[in-house]
């Protein structure tokens, strides 16, 4: 569907909200041997047009900030793969970003643990 603004020009791809106008992505992936694994991801977003309701129930739009998200995976397998071994770290560059106007998201956090197979 396209919509016109006033002076009649498109504005189909204007009026997308918490849509950016430019993304990016990419992985590198690295198989170092048949125990060892790793994986670095790089991701960039930018500005996007948000709105939202106050509570007085005022239309508020806001911009919000283009950002970056770096992530790493290792992973580790012993004993024939019947142990592995992984951590994943995200948000390495620990950005301060919002995806929707007033919710927060998670700085840099990493994960970790075991998981056997028998």
């Amino acid at each position: 569907m396209k919509t016109k603004n006033s002076t009649g020009k498109d504005t189909t791809y204007n009026n997308l909200i918490r849509r950016p106008k430019n993304t990016f992505g990419a992985s590198i992936s690295y198989q170092a041997s048949q125990k060892l694994f790793f994986s670095i991801g790089l991701k960039t977003f930018g500005k996007r047009d948000d709105q939202y309701y106050d509570a007085s129930f005022l239309f508020h739009k806001v911009v919000l900030s283009s950002y970056q998200l770096l992530d790493v995976y290792a992973e580790y397998k012993a004993f024939k793969g019947k142990l592995n071994f992984f951590v994943n770290f995200k948000n390495i560059l620990n950005q301060d970003y919002q995806e929707v106007a007033g919710y927060n998201t998670m700085k840099f956090n990493a994960t970790g643990g075991v998981t056997a197979r028998f």
